[in-house]
């Protein structure tokens, strides 16, 4: 873990050297404990672990992709980490690429139409 930096760098990420600069000290606090709403995208082929044969030759060696279900770029498991959360009001799930796809839920004008909505909402009930 020392050397990721170096990692990203050999690999030509570098906004990798910088996430992982933003959130390496950081620790999981779980529930934010503020009204929450969860989008994520669903059965979407996705990166879910790396296996390297040869584990002397790391980061040498191509690994071998394992993948899950995720939005094309998140795995399931992390996209759905909200959803047992106590403050989680709701859940929306968007199934396939052009719907549910990490770099297109933007487009997805049913999901602008809910945060819309939500917005309103909540802007009703301040006021």
């Amino acid at each position: 873990m020392a050397n990721l930096d170096q990692l990203f760098t050999d690999m030509g990420v570098e906004s990798g050297v910088e996430m992982w600069n933003t959130v390496k000290n950081e620790t999981y606090i779980g529930d934010p404990g503020v009204k929450t709403y969860c989008f994520n995208g669903r059965d979407i082929p996705t990166a879910k672990s790396f296996y390297y044969t040869d584990q002397s030759r790391f980061p040498d060696e191509i690994p071998q992709v394992v993948e899950g279900d995720g939005d094309g770029t998140v795995p399931r498991r992390s996209l759905k980490i909200c959803h047992d959360w106590e403050s989680t009001k709701e859940i929306y799930e968007y199934s396939g690429e052009d719907a549910g796809g990490h770099d297109k839920m933007l487009d997805n004008k049913e999901l602008i139409a809910r945060i819309v909505a939500i917005v309103s909402q909540a802007s009703n009930e301040v006021f």
